[in-house]
């Protein structure tokens, strides 16, 4: 159950109200649910809702990338979410935020996600750290 999203955000972004369309975006696809921001929600505590918690990083940094993701990866563990309850969405951003996502949605029993070209349909995959570890294997 979709109850929080965590999303990373650029000064660029943020100046072309790119935060507001994504609101939007995810408006549009969980229809019927109130979707807030991490601030409004606080002030509401709304039940059965959507929470978008909005975390600044430098795009153009893969050290800053990776700090803000470890940052977020922490606030979950702190709150008692598991990893079987924690989903990562790698279609958007940059190169180096779906690099540092994908890393961090490697945790066992997490499920990494993206949107299909063909359709715009969100599909997950089916991967986890030891996958990683024997294809690299192979490699060298």
């Amino acid at each position: 159950k979709l109850e929080h999203i965590y999303a990373l955000y650029s000064e660029e972004v943020i100046k072309a109200g790119g935060d507001n369309k994504f609101i939007e975006i995810i408006k549009e696809i969980v229809k019927g649910k109130d979707v807030y921001r991490e601030e409004e929600w606080k002030n509401k505590n709304e039940p059965n809702s959507i929470v978008v918690h909005f975390r600044k990083a430098d795009y153009n940094s893969g050290d800053d990338i990776k700090y803000v993701l470890i940052r977020i990866d922490k606030e979950l563990k702190d709150e008692g979410i598991k990893d079987d309850e924690i989903s990562v969405y790698i279609s958007s951003g940059t190169s180096a935020i779906t690099l540092y996502s994908m890393l961090l949605g490697l945790e066992n029993l997490r499920q990494i996600e993206y949107m299909r070209q063909n359709d715009r349909k969100i599909d997950k995959l089916n991967i986890m750290k030891q996958d990683v570890l024997k294809f690299i294997n192979k490699i060298y």
